[in-house]
């Protein structure tokens, strides 16, 4: 097996797509998990039960949804600077 070595631009940009791959899921389960703590709180001190749970982890999904389009217009920005090289 032949292993060329890569500069050192490419070697950057293949470790920042490589964090930014990585960062999806965690951003997602995050924007969701958080969401739904905030709302069970939130319904714990109110006594609302499950409502602002319900809203809140909706909120939550909404936010890694907006998270993951952030994140893939920043994967698709890096992989275009590649093509244009």
């Amino acid at each position: 097996m032949i292993i060329k070595k890569l500069d050192r631009k490419t070697a950057m940009r293949i470790m920042r797509a490589g964090g930014l791959a990585t960062q999806l899921p965690v951003s997602m389960a995050l924007c969701v998990i958080l969401g739904a703590i905030i709302g069970l709180y939130i319904d714990k001190f109110f006594d609302t039960k499950p409502w602002f749970s319900l809203l809140f982890t909706v909120f939550g999904i909404a936010a890694a949804i907006k998270s993951a389009i952030r994140i893939i217009r920043e994967l698709q920005k890096l992989t275009d600077e590649e093509d244009k090289e």
